[in-house]
């Protein structure tokens, strides 16, 4: 009887400490949700776009996050400063019209912060150069638009693309890859709001290379975790942190951008000419986005020209160097008339 009644006791203690633990762990949860200390780490960890700021606005669609602002705005001191003009439509440059004048050819380009031109005024982008130099022999014949946002990635390109192509019904579109990477935020914009309307964003930024043990766990299993229990999310926040750059190297991002870039180029066709444009100082390697796909890839050679050629944030003097090239490289192609033709 004696043995009976320990045996009870035990069980009592046992399911005790059970109930300990559990209230506890339910407890920690709610100061979590509480204090939103689950999103304040996650925060830490996320990357975010932070040139211009000001020049920019969220932008509810998932695939997007955050697109230029139409306005315009002084960066840097009174007599140097540097202006950003984002028209209606958004993109970088003077107001226009969505319908097209009657033989004008209408080209949009679409990429990061080497199309929007980081630390140079409008007229210095190599987009605005490109069309003064295809206007150069042909007087208002082409206009080319600037839907380069800095920190986008595939995902992002093919969205804006799309969109441009539906609004504007250009006759090129010059789709420049560049960033490899998760989708960065936008500095400064709350980021939960995207989780709580599109939870697919947990597995887009969460690759299992991300994900921290217990490795019994499967990586279903852990974003299940990710969505629901604030406890993981300052757990897999916390091992994250202790990565130098925990972006960096990791993978698993590239096949939603390639996968993004692809779709594109599978939609437009028939609809739009399209090239991809890869950047001098860019050394990743996207084939994986254009594979299959018979689109005219253009590389401006640097070869022999000073370092500043193959920086990803050149000068005005490079910016025009590229526009010149890639003028030549159209014509070249026979994908824009030749002076005169």
């Amino acid at each position: 009887m004696r043995i009976f009644r320990e045996a009870i006791f035990k069980k009592r203690e046992i399911l005790l400490s059970i109930a300990k633990a559990v209230f506890v762990i339910l407890a920690a949860e709610a100061a979590v949700r509480a204090f939103s200390l689950d999103w304040r780490c996650l925060e830490r960890i996320f990357y975010y776009q932070g040139a211009d700021v000001s020049s920019h606005q969220v932008d509810p669609d998932p695939r997007i996050l955050f697109r230029l602002k139409p306005g315009r705005i002084r960066y840097g001191d009174r007599a140097e400063g540097r202006f950003v003009t984002i028209n209606s439509f958004g993109a970088r440059g003077p107001e226009r019209q969505a319908k097209k004048l009657p033989g004008v050819s209408r080209i949009v380009c679409v990429g990061g912060s080497n199309v929007y031109g980081s630390n140079v005024s409008d007229e210095e982008a190599w987009p605005t150069r490109l069309e003064d130099e295809l206007n150069r022999s042909s007087p208002g014949r082409f206009e080319v638009w600037n839907f380069g946002t800095s920190s986008y990635v595939g995902v992002q390109m093919a969205a804006i693309a799309r969109e441009a192509v539906e609004k504007l019904e250009p006759d090129l579109v010059i789709y420049t890859l560049s960033n490899m990477g998760p989708r960065a935020f936008l500095r400064g914009s709350p980021t939960k709001p995207f989780f709580d309307s599109h939870p697919e964003l947990w597995r887009e930024l969460f690759v299992p290379a991300h994900l921290p043990s217990p490795k019994l766990l499967s990586y279903k299993t852990k974003l299940w975790l990710l969505e629901h229990i604030g406890l993981y999310r300052c757990y897999a926040a916390s091992i994250i942190m202790r990565r130098a750059n925990p972006w960096i190297g990791l993978g698993g991002y590239i096949d939603e951008s390639a996968e993004a870039t692809r779709g594109f180029l599978e939609w437009s066709r028939g609809r739009v000419k399209t090239i991809i444009f890869i950047t001098p100082g860019d050394r990743q390697d996207f084939a994986e986005y254009y594979r299959g796909f018979s689109v005219p890839v253009v590389r401006l050679d640097s070869k022999g020209l000073p370092d500043d050629y193959r920086q990803s944030h050149p000068s005005a003097r490079v910016l025009a160097w590229y526009a010149a090239e890639m003028a030549k490289s159209l014509r070249d192609q026979g994908i824009v008339p030749q002076p005169g033709g």
